[in-house]
């Protein structure tokens, strides 16, 4: 017996199993000798009965994305094109045609999608939450300045490097000893005003960093002493 198919897109026949590829119809035709028989074969789609997320609700870190894989039921459903959208929270994320999702702030959102086939809906809370600072630091925990000697600089270093708000403020206890003379974010320049003692804080979230500064009236004299001695 010979097997033939009118369409080998649409279905694929051998040894009699008829093979479903595509959605449409066919006619299966089989040869004995000079008989011929034909059925003709409707190839008909795998419907979606449903849609699911693997977790009803994510977080996420300001900053960070994911890619949200829904489930479909059934797993081999013929179209699974789905559409996304955006149900509540647009201000703190955003979400492209794919699934993917970024945080942009701290808050909570609602993400749906849709299939094309039935119209099932599946949806994700996705909770956005800033990174707080966990550390700080600065590069003098103590430091003994001149008047006259110039300006020193004070670098604060903010820990996790993805915190979500590093700003540092400063603040001198004793300005009469000491002010800050300039300043760009996480690094100030410190400028002796008179003898004397003062503390300069630095804050960050919920953490503090304190350098102790002394300021004396002038730098110690150095006297350069040589030798008549050959080298």
């Amino acid at each position: 017996i010979t097997w033939t198919t009118s369409s080998s897109t649409i279905a694929t026949v051998s040894d009699g199993v008829v093979t479903g590829r595509a959605e449409g119809s066919v006619t299966i035709s089989a040869k004995a000798g000079n008989q011929t028989a034909t059925c003709l074969v409707t190839v008909s789609p795998i419907e979606v009965t449903g849609i699911s997320f693997a977790s009803s609700s994510i977080e996420l870190d300001v900053g960070d994305s994911t890619t949200l894989l829904p489930t479909f039921d059934p797993s081999d459903a013929t179209d699974k094109t789905v559409t996304w959208s955006i149900l509540s929270g647009s201000d703190c994320i955003t979400l492209s045609n794919i699934g993917e999702v970024s945080a942009v702030k701290d808050g909570t959102a609602v993400v749906q999608v849709s299939t094309n086939d039935g119209g099932f809906t599946a949806a994700c809370t996705i909770v956005v939450k800033n990174v707080a600072v966990s550390s700080l630091s600065l590069n003098h925990s103590s430091l003994t300045m001149y008047l006259g000697g110039g300006q020193t600089s004070i670098i604060a270093t903010v820990g996790p490097e993805n915190a979500t708000d590093k700003t540092v403020s400063w603040s001198i206890d004793h300005t009469n000893v000491a002010t800050i003379s300039a300043s760009t974010g996480s690094t100030i320049k410190v400028n002796a005003v008179s003898s004397g003692n003062a503390t300069l804080t630095a804050t960050a979230g919920n953490k503090t960093a304190t350098c102790s500064i002394t300021v004396s009236d002038s730098a110690p004299e150095w006297t350069l002493v040589t030798s008549n001695n050959d080298l």
